[in-house]
């Protein structure tokens, strides 16, 4: 199913912490960490597998590094 092609697609994609996907707005919500990866990149990966990207969590939420 689509839910799972984007979760697993995305999940992959370095930096990702949270990923949320809505079936019936097609939209994806996506928390990541912008030292590893970029808005750009992510949209580019999410619209590559057909969804439109409503908005990706900026940085910000849990920023406790546990090196």
């Amino acid at each position: 199913n689509c839910v799972n092609k984007v979760q697993e697609n995305i999940a992959f994609e370095k930096g990702v912490k949270d990923l949320h996907v809505c079936l019936e707005d097609q939209i994806v919500s996506i928390k990541y960490d912008a030292s590893k990866t970029s808005e750009e990149t992510l949209k580019d990966a999410i619209e590559k597998l057909g969804y439109k990207v409503e908005g990706v969590a900026a940085p910000g939420d849990g920023h406790h590094h546990h090196n």
